[in-house]
């Protein structure tokens, strides 16, 4: 059987649970199985695919079709072009959080005459996406990634390593206080799932952690807690950016307001979705 064929014959077989996204999957699960290669290149496409090859497809697919998250089958996912080690007791990065890394690193950009060797701080690192995307764009920043889960920090740890990005990593809790430097900039994607939300998430989010999902009754008990780190960590001057879900929208830039924050922004995802909120912290 060619990869071509592999693919066809995966896809079918997972239509079924996948539906829409079945070709896209399989495509990850082949690529996975035969070394990264992409099956699609017309080179790869006609070669041979092992026994070996397609069995261990075939399990994984089993597996996908169990409900397993595919990021943790595949064991990595890529954000911002960087490849990132997954796994149980970690947040799955999500593309839409690419959104508040865009915002993030034009702001470096367009203040680097002013802010010349900037403080990052990202608190509720996960995997230490964001944290390691904005080392990527400027190296020259010092990046300090903090969360409270030590599960967490072993793959951002791990992710730093990998691709040769030196990020400081710090176990801290953002409900008390912390014992980090004055940041430039500081930037959280917490949990911030309302009650609600919780309990309609689908079987693959809830293989996720639930620390790393649920935000409260309301989705903003961290916003809370958040800015009240920021009144004693960001200088004044810095700025500060979330990621969010659309219905806090409204008032989380009323909250940013009322604490001092001027020229709030808030940003669309890819699906149009309210996705970043980010404002400047006064003199």
């Amino acid at each position: 059987m060619t990869r071509t064929e592999a693919l066809r014959y995966l896809a079918e077989k997972g239509r079924p649970y996948l539906q829409e996204t079945a070709s896209f999957e399989t495509a990850q699960i082949l690529s996975h199985v035969i070394g990264g290669a992409d099956p699609y290149l017309p080179f790869e496409a006609e070669k041979q695919m092992t026994e070996e090859e397609l069995a261990r497809a075939e399990r994984i697919l089993e597996r996908r079709m169990e409900g397993q998250p595919l990021q943790y089958l595949l064991g990595e996912w890529e954000f911002w072009g960087i490849p990132l080690s997954v796994g149980p007791g970690v947040l799955i990065p999500r593309s839409d959080t690419e959104t508040v890394v865009e915002w993030l690193v034009s702001s470096i950009k367009r203040k680097k005459n002013k802010v010349r060797n900037p403080v990052v701080i990202d608190l509720c690192t996960g995997s230490g996406a964001i944290a390691l995307a904005a080392k990527k764009e400027y190296p020259y920043a010092r990046v300090i990634g903090v969360d409270v889960s030590q599960e967490a920090l072993r793959y951002a740890r791990a992710n730093g390593e990998r691709n040769a990005l030196s990020v400081e990593w710090k176990q801290g809790d953002v409900f008390g206080p912390l014992d980090l430097p004055q940041a430039d900039y500081l930037v959280s994607n917490p949990p911030y799932l309302t009650k609600e939300e919780m309990s309609e998430i689908s079987k693959e989010v809830q293989k996720e952690p639930i620390i790393a999902l649920s935000g409260g009754e309301d989705g903003l008990v961290f916003y809370r807690a958040l800015l009240e780190r920021a009144r004693e960590i960001l200088k004044p001057g810095g700025m500060l950016f979330f990621e969010i879900g659309s219905p806090q929208a409204a008032i989380l830039s009323t909250w940013m307001w009322e604490e001092g924050y001027h020229d709030i922004y808030l940003k669309k995802d890819l699906q149009g979705n309210h996705r970043c909120l980010y404002g400047t912290k006064k003199e």
